[in-house]
């Protein structure tokens, strides 16, 4: 089954403002490595290393994805970034890089209106998060 990222409302199984409990009692996501300092938020992350989850008061906001992202039968992961942008319905907005300790640059593609931010390094999209836009 293809991890399919409806705008606003879901990625693959993953509704946002559902209760992240069942996949926590199923095993499918454990706590994440690392906590945000808001002490509502959780990070989740898959037993398998493809996706992150934040849950806000055990509600999901967000998902970030690092495999296997399909929009309109197209996975982004993996596009070019002119090639990821006109995959999307509307015009990004794009962001100041963030610069690592390898001296990699990462940055962001964002489309608010839809919940989407695609990371982009060395002109490919790396990984996705989405969340909804409310």
């Amino acid at each position: 089954m293809k991890n399919v990222w409806i705008p606003g409302v879901r990625f693959g199984p993953f509704e946002f403002g559902a209760s992240v409990i069942p996949f926590v009692e199923s095993g499918k996501v454990v706590l994440g490595e690392f906590q945000t300092e808001d002490p509502t938020e959780t990070e989740y992350k898959s037993t398998d290393g493809r996706f992150e989850l934040t849950a806000e008061k055990s509600k999901i906001v967000s998902v970030s994805v690092f495999s296997d992202f399909f929009y309109k039968s197209k996975n982004l992961i993996g596009l070019s970034e002119d090639e990821a942008a006109h995959s999307v319905d509307s015009p990004a907005i794009y962001a100041d890089g963030i610069i690592y300790d390898d001296n990699s640059v990462t940055y962001p593609l964002e489309w608010h209106d839809l919940g989407l931010i695609l990371w982009v390094e060395e002109d490919r999209v790396i990984y996705a998060t989405c969340y909804s836009p409310d």
